[in-house]
């Protein structure tokens, strides 16, 4: 059994191809470009490498192809860009050409040491609720840069009572500026409780069609403000595996009738094999308000603050 350009073959091709080599001694081989950090055909080189018997071929080794033209390309992109790894070094990219967020990025965020704490800023609580079936119901926060010092929580099959129970007391306990919570289905409902406890609730609609010209609805703008955020040096996640899964494997699309941005749905990622990217999506709705901060007479952000400092008390007489 032959799999040409592997990389774009679906999970499930993969899985009935196994199945079909259990008779006999079958030889199976697979071959294609390494387009996607993910996959099958990914993870064979990766996860199951105990199995397959890998191989990356480098252009620039092989006889026949064009050197000075493969030469221009490394001058084009450099040396170690996604586009030389692919079509050259025969090497798999750390982010796919239609992934939406950087690997190297995700993870430089998810691993800095510093955390700034800015606590005049405003503090985000967002929820993504899931109906039952192993879908995760999930709340977290963010506070300026700091999405790390409060450490998301994530809950299966709970029946409808628990959840308000357990959001308000969360809300309780936080006090947060505001309260995100993704209005469809069991959203909905979910909402009315809690503003029937007194709670004030911004009601969040990924799905709307929204008025910036280069997004096809609030969740691609959302989500494109999360990335914004993702990509600043000063900002710090949990370092979370499973909410890395989802951000890193999560793809995008521009509309062929007018180019503006659009997030794959969550349809299209269990049709790729893949859960519901319940954690980044709750990381996303904290993006879905925009809350004054707590204190704007305060800096912005901590080390600014200890900058400051730093010149207050130098003494430039010696003394």
């Amino acid at each position: 059994m032959i799999f040409d350009e592997a990389s774009g073959v679906l999970s499930k091709i993969w899985e009935v191809a196994e199945g079909a080599l259990t008779d006999g001694e079958g030889f199976f081989f697979a071959y294609g470009n390494p387009t996607k950090p993910d996959g099958e055909f990914a993870d064979c080189f990766d996860k199951h490498s105990h199995i397959y018997r890998t191989r990356h071929v480098d252009s620039r080794s092989v006889s026949h192809t064009n050197k000075a033209a493969l030469a221009g390309i490394i001058a084009k992109y450099g040396e170690d860009s996604d586009e030389v790894k692919v079509r050259i070094k025969g090497q798999f990219p750390t982010q796919s050409f239609d992934g939406f967020f950087d690997v190297a990025s995700v993870s430089d965020c998810m691993q800095r040491e510093d955390v700034v704490v800015d606590r005049a800023a405003a503090l985000i609580m967002a929820v993504d609720v899931a109906n039952s079936g192993g879908d995760e119901i999930v709340i977290g926060f963010r506070q300026g840069w700091d999405a790390r010092s409060r450490p998301l929580q994530a809950r299966t099959n709970l029946r409808h009572g628990e959840m308000v129970k357990w959001v308000a007391a969360t809300a309780d306990a936080n006090q947060p500026d505001a309260i995100v919570i993704e209005c469809v289905g069991i959203g909905i409902p979910l909402c009315d409780d809690l503003e029937d406890l007194g709670y004030k609730v911004h009601r969040a609609y990924p799905g709307s069609i929204t008025t910036d010209p280069h997004y096809y609805n609030n969740r691609a703008l959302w989500y494109s403000e999360f990335r914004d955020w993702v990509y600043e040096p000063l900002s710090a996640m949990p370092d979370d595996p499973v909410t890395f899964s989802q951000m890193t494997k999560m793809k995008y699309f521009l509309r062929k009738s007018d180019g503006k941005t659009l997030m794959e749905s969550k349809q299209d990622m269990r049709t790729r094999g893949l859960p519901s990217p319940d954690r980044s999506d709750m990381y996303m709705l904290t993006f879905a308000v925009k809350v004054a901060r707590r204190n704007p007479n305060m800096a912005a952000n901590a080390g600014a603050r200890r900058r400051r400092m730093a010149k207050t008390e130098y003494d430039p007489l010696n003394t």
